[in-house]
């Protein structure tokens, strides 16, 4: 016969962690077997490793598909765990303005991309709200190209850039590339109409 939970008044039988299953999922879920919410800020620090070497908090909970800590705030309610530890810690990112790992700047040996052990980083003081393009300049996972296959340049007014749905990949799009396809396309269109 199973023992009892082993928390003080409960008579229901072991399950794990000599908890019963009620108190056994409410560790899983919340951290502690005991009734009562955690705090926001207790639920991410249990989910951050220091490392004293580089000073980057690591992310240890879930993390998405681009290789980005998650915290859940509540019910439904989550965001990108340096974004909420920047936005805690600092304050808010300025309207236009997105977050840069500068930790990832400085290691000339992390190669970027959703493996880049960076991403996890949620050290505020490793963070630094930056343009998207210049975000996107100080990455390394390929060098970018300065004009499109149609020798248009690369810049602010002429590039669109955008995440890809499927990969989650930063892809750049030349707008007068843009302009010329639908223009040929509604050519055709008015042709075959005609």
């Amino acid at each position: 016969m199973r023992a009892e939970c082993s928390i003080d008044g409960c008579v229901n039988r072991q399950v794990a962690r000599t908890w019963c299953d009620t108190h056994y999922r409410r560790w899983v879920r919340m951290g502690t077997p005991y009734r009562g919410e955690l705090s926001v800020e207790d639920k991410f620090t249990r989910h951050v490793q220091r490392n004293s070497a580089t000073g980057c908090w690591i992310w240890t909970g879930h993390i998405t598909r681009w290789g980005y800590g998650r915290h859940t705030m509540g019910r439904g309610n989550a965001t990108h765990a340096h974004r909420w530890s920047y936005e805690h810690f600092v304050g808010p990112v300025p309207d236009g303005l997105e977050l840069d790992h500068i930790c990832h700047s400085t290691d000339l040996s992390c190669r970027g991309g959703p493996t880049c052990r960076h991403r996890r980083c949620c050290n505020p003081a490793h963070l630094e709200p930056v343009t998207h393009a210049e975000n996107i300049g100080r990455g390394r996972t390929r060098p970018l190209k300065t004009h499109c296959k149609y020798g248009h340049e690369f810049n602010e007014t002429n590039t669109h850039v955008f995440i890809r749905r499927g990969d989650g990949a930063t892809v750049r799009a030349c707008r007068p590339c843009a302009r010329d396809r639908q223009r040929r396309a509604e050519a055709a269109k008015r042709l075959a109409n005609a």
